[in-house]
C-alpha cells in the first residue's frame, strides 16, 4: 500500500499543535534580529560553491563512530546520499527564510530520527560534529576573523533554532507514544480479567444457552463494549440470529444479517465470519464499504467500529461473536489476539457441551443413580482429552471401588445395598460439584473426571475420604463403609481416554492390595508428594492445637532518618521432629486446607499483645507489619475481626500496618476497596505486598486507600546491574510518589543495592544486609544496639 508521505508529515505536525503560534514561540528562543538575517544573507553569497570533496569524506569518517547514525549511512551509496541530503540542509540553513514551512521542515528531521530508533545523544553528537565542521569551514575561508565570528554567532542561533525543533518533535513523539501505550496497558488489564472471568464460566456452564448468556454479559461488562451479541447460524434462513445479547439490544430489533453472499447483507462481518471462520475488523463504520446495508443503524447508536469473531466446533463455524464501541478504531492488535483467545476458549467449551449433549442422547445412564454409566463416561473422557490437550491442560480421573461390598450385599440384601449405592452417588455429586462429572462405572465401583490442579487434589481427595468417616444409616441399620481409590493424570500417565482409564485401574488394583481405605496413585511421585502433603495437613492441625507457631521479625530501616522505622512480623513452624520450618513449605498447605484463617488471626493477636504488654518494643515510633493471605482477605468479616483484636487488646491501629498481595486485592476489586476503606478509617497502614508482580488496574490503584507499595524481592535481585530491574523500581517509585505512596524495597542483600536504593528515592528498606528475620528477644537486642554507621556510609 502506498504511502502519502507529505500528508503523514502534515498530520503529525497538526497532532503537535505546529501552527503559527506554535512557530512563532520556538523562535523567540533565538531572539534571531535582522543583523542575523544580514550575516547570513552574507554568508550564503560567500557559499555559492559546493563544499570542497575532503569535507564530505572527513565528515563521513566522523559520523561512522556513532553506531546509530552509521546503521544509516553505512553502505556503497553512503558517502553520496550524506552529501545529497546534507548540501540541501544546508542550503535551507542558510537559505534566510525561517517560516512556518522551514520549521516543519526541521520537525521532520526529529520524526524520522525518532522512527528509525536513532537515540537523542546519538543524533546530537552527529549533529554537534556536522555544525562544528561547517564553523570550522567558515572560520578558514574568511579573512576577517571579527567578521566570520558574528557570521558564526549568527548560524548558532538558527542552529538552536533547528535543535529546539527538531528535539521538540522528537520528544513529543515519544511522549506520545508512551501515554498511548499506558491506555492500551489499562485497557489490556481489563481484557485479562475479563478473559479470566470467561475461563471461570467455561468450567461451570452446562449448556450453550448459560454460556452464551453469561459471555455476553462478561465481554459488555469488563471488555468496555457497548454492544455484545452472539449470533447462531439458522441454515434454512441462511441469516445469522441472534441467541444472546448484553448492552444496547435495540440495535437488534429488525436487524438482518444473511450468511448468502449473493445479497448485501450477507457480505458484511457477521457472513464473512460464519462462512470463511476469521475474524473480521471495521474500524471505521461510516467508512467501511462492508457495513453499507447497517451504517444507518450504526449511526444513529453511535457505534463507530465493531468485529466479528467466529464460533467453531470441530473447526466448523456455528455462528459468532459480535463487539460494538462508539470508539473509532477501538480495536488494536494485542487486543484483537486476546478477543481471539476469548473465542476459541469459548469454542472449546461449546464444542465440550455440544459433545456432552450428544454422548447424552446416544448413551444410556445408570438406572439405579440417575449418573452416567461407563459408556458414558468413556465418551465424556475421550472428548475431555481433546479440550485438554487443545488448551494444555491437566485433569484427574478416580476410581473409587466400595471395599467389601458383596459382603454387605450378602448380608443386607440387594435392597439395601442398591440405597446404600443411591446415598454415595448423592455423596459424591456433593463434593465434586462444578469441579468435574462423577459416573457409575460398575456394581460398587464410580470414576471421576476431576479437573484440577496439583494444589487441589489432596483437598478433594479428603473431602471423599470425609463420606465414610461416619456411618451410613439405611432403615435404621447403621453401615460403616471404606473405599479404595485408584488416581492417574492426563497427560502425565497416558495421553488417550482407554488408556488413562487402564491407568486408573491398575492404579486402584494396587490400592485394593494395600487394604480397605488405601489411595494408590499410578504415578509414584505424585503419590508420594499427595501423601506428603495430606501427613502435613494431619501435622499442621495438631501444631494449631499444641501452639507450635512462633514469631520472627525483620526490620524496617528508613532511608530518609537511617533508623528503624519498624519490623515485619513472619510465622515460624517449631516441629517436634523436623525443627523450624520456613513458611513457603506449610502455607501453601494452610491456604489449601482453610487453616490460614484461625492461624493468621493468632497472627494478629500475637502482634497485638506484644505492642500492649510493650512486650516487643517500647519505643511508639516503631510499629509492627504483618502478612494477610489472599483466602484471609476474602473472608467474610475479615475487617471486622481485626478491628475487635485491636480494641480488645487497646492498640493504636497507627503502629500496625497490614500487608496484603497485588492479587489479594484483584480478586474481587469492590469488595477489597470496601474492606480497606473500613480499615483505613479505622486507623491501619496498609501496604500493597509484592508490588510489581500482578495485574492491578491503574485506574483503581488510586483508589486503594494504601500507604505503602513494597517492591517485589525479585526486582531488588537484579540490582544494580539489571537495566530491566532498574528501570521498573525507577517506575514503581515514580508511580507511589505521584499517588502520595511511599516504597518499601524487601530482599536489599548488599551495600550495592542498598545505595542504589537510597539514590532512587526508596523510603524504606528490609533485607539480610541489616538483618535476617530473627525470634523476639534477638530483635529486641538488635535494636538497642542498633547504629546506622554500621550499614551507611
Amino acid at each position: 500500500m502506498k504511502v502519502d508521505v507529505e500528508k503523514f508529515f502534515r498530520d503529525m505536525a497538526n497532532e503537535m499543535g505546529f501552527d503559527q503560534r506554535k512557530v512563532d514561540e520556538i523562535k523567540k528562543y533565538v531572539c534571531l534580529t535582522q543583523d542575523d538575517l544580514d550575516n547570513i544573507a552574507l554568508l550564503r553569497n560567500r557559499m555559492k560553491d559546493d563544499l570542497p570533496p575532503d569535507f564530505w569524506e572527513r565528515l563521513y569518517s566522523n559520523l561512522m563512530k556513532f553506531k546509530d547514525i552509521k546503521k544509516i549511512i553505512d553502505g556503497q551509496n553512503g558517502l553520496t546520499l550524506l552529501k545529497h541530503h546534507q548540501s540541501e540542509y544546508l542550503k535551507q540553513l542558510i537559505s534566510g527564510k525561517y517560516d512556518k514551512e522551514y520549521l516543519l521542515n526541521r520537525s521532520r528531521i526529529g520524526i524520522c530520527h525518532y522512527r528509525k530508533g536513532i537515540a537523542p545523544v546519538e543524533f546530537f553528537g552527529a549533529f554537534s560534529t556536522y555544525c562544528s565542521m561547517i564553523i570550522e569551514h567558515i572560520q578558514s575561508e574568511m579573512a576577517d576573523k571579527e567578521l566570520a565570528l558574528s557570521i558564526i554567532r549568527s548560524l548558532l542561533k538558527i542552529i538552536f533554532l533547528d535543535l529546539i525543533t527538531i528535539l521538540y518533535s522528537y520528544f513529543f513523539l515519544r511522549e506520545n507514544r508512551l501515554l498511548n501505550a499506558q491506555k492500551d496497558l489499562e485497557r489490556l488489564n481489563w481484557i485479562y480479567w475479563m478473559l479470566s472471568e470467561i475461563n471461570s464460566l467455561i468450567v461451570r456452564a452446562k449448556d450453550r444457552e448459560c454460556l452464551f448468556k453469561d459471555a455476553s454479559k462478561i465481554l459488555k461488562d469488563l471488555g468496555g463494549f457497548d454492544l455484545v451479541w452472539i449470533g447462531v447460524h439458522d441454515a434454512k434462513k441462511n441469516l445469522l440470529v441472534p441467541v444472546a445479547a448484553a448492552g444496547k439490544k435495540e440495535y437488534l430489533d429488525g436487524l438482518v444479517v444473511s450468511t448468502d453472499p449473493n445479497v448485501p447483507e450477507g457480505c458484511g462481518p457477521g457472513g464473512i465470519s460464519l462462512r470463511e471462520g476469521r475474524v473480521v475488523v471495521v474500524n471505521d463504520i461510516l467508512k467501511n464499504q462492508k457495513y453499507i446495508p447497517w451504517r444507518e443503524r450504526a449511526s444513529r447508536y453511535g457505534f463507530r467500529s465493531m468485529i466479528s469473531l467466529p464460533l467453531k466446533v470441530d473447526e466448523h463455524p456455528i455462528g459468532a461473536i459480535l463487539l460494538y464501541s462508539k470508539k473509532w478504531a477501538f480495536f488494536s492488535d494485542a487486543e484483537i489476539n486476546l478477543l481471539e483467545e476469548v473465542t476459541d476458549d469459548l469454542s472449546l467449551s461449546l464444542q465440550y457441551i455440544e459433545k456432552k449433549k450428544l454422548a447424552e442422547k446416544v448413551l444410556f445412564t445408570d438406572e439405579l443413580t440417575g449418573l452416567g454409566n461407563l459408556n458414558y463416561f468413556m465418551n465424556l473422557l475421550n472428548a475431555q482429552v481433546n479440550i485438554a490437550r487443545k488448551k494444555g491442560e491437566k485433569f484427574l480421573v478416580l476410581s473409587l471401588d466400595i471395599d467389601n461390598f458383596g459382603n454387605i450385599n450378602h448380608a443386607l440384601g440387594y435392597n439395601l445395598g442398591d440405597q446404600i449405592i443411591k446415598k454415595i452417588s448423592k455423596k459424591l455429586n456433593q463434593v465434586i460439584e462444578d469441579g468435574g462429572e462423577v459416573c457409575r462405572t460398575g456394581p460398587d465401583e464410580f470414576s471421576i473426571i476431576y479437573y484440577a490442579t496439583y494444589k487441589k487434589i489432596e483437598t478433594i481427595i479428603g473431602e471423599l475420604r470425609k463420606i465414610f468417616e461416619h456411618s451410613i444409616r439405611i432403615n435404621g441399620d447403621e453401615v460403616s463403609l471404606s473405599f479404595s481409590i485408584g488416581c492417574a493424570i492426563y497427560p502425565d500417565d497416558a495421553e488417550d481416554g482407554s488408556e488413562l482409564m487402564n491407568c486408573a485401574s491398575i492404579a486402584l488394583k494396587e490400592a485394593k492390595n494395600e487394604g480397605p481405605g488405601s489411595l494408590k496413585f499410578y504415578s509414584k511421585e505424585i503419590f508420594e508428594r499427595v501423601s506428603s502433603l495430606l501427613n502435613m495437613e494431619k501435622d499442621l492441625r495438631n501444631a494449631i492445637k499444641e501452639n507450635q507457631f512462633i514469631l520472627y521479625f525483620q526490620p524496617h530501616i528508613s532511608l530518609e532518618t537511617r533508623g528503624i522505622r519498624g519490623v515485619e512480623a513472619l510465622i515460624r513452624w517449631v516441629h517436634p521432629d523436623r525443627g523450624i520450618i520456613a513458611p513457603f513449605e506449610f502455607i501453601p498447605v494452610l491456604e489449601e486446607t482453610g487453616l490460614i484463617i484461625e492461624v493468621g488471626k493468632w497472627v494478629v493477636e500475637q502482634v497485638c499483645h506484644y505492642i500492649s504488654k510493650n512486650e516487643f518494643c517500647d519505643r511508639e515510633e516503631i510499629g509492627i507489619s504483618f502478612n494477610v493471605s489472599p483466602e484471609q482477605f476474602k473472608q467474610k468479616g475479615f475487617e471486622k475481626m481485626l478491628i475487635d483484636i485491636v480494641q480488645k487488646k487497646g492498640v493504636d491501629p497507627k503502629r500496625l500496618r497490614i500487608e496484603v498481595t497485588e492479587s489479594a486485592l484483584m480478586t474481587d476489586i469492590e469488595d477489597s476497596l470496601n474492606k480497606l476503606k473500613v480499615l483505613n478509617d479505622f486507623g491501619f497502614n496498609i501496604s500493597i505486598d509484592d508490588f510489581g508482580t500482578g495485574y492491578s488496574s491503574l485506574s483503581y490503584l488510586k483508589k486503594i486507600p494504601a500507604s505503602h507499595l513494597k517492591i517485589d524481592m525479585s526486582f531488588v535481585r537484579g540490582l544494580p546491574d539489571n537495566r530491566d530491574d532498574v528501570e521498573i523500581i525507577k517506575a514503581i517509585i515514580a508511580l507511589a510518589k505521584n499517588l502520595g505512596k511511599k516504597t518499601v524495597a524487601e530482599g536489599v542483600e548488599t551495600r550495592e543495592q542498598l545505595e542504589c536504593l537510597d539514590k532512587f528515592g526508596v523510603d524504606e528498606v528490609q533485607g539480610y544486609f541489616f538483618s535476617k528475620p530473627i525470634p523476639k528477644e534477638d530483635c529486641m537486642k538488635y535494636i538497642e544496639r542498633y547504629h546506622s554507621d554500621s550499614y551507611f556510609k
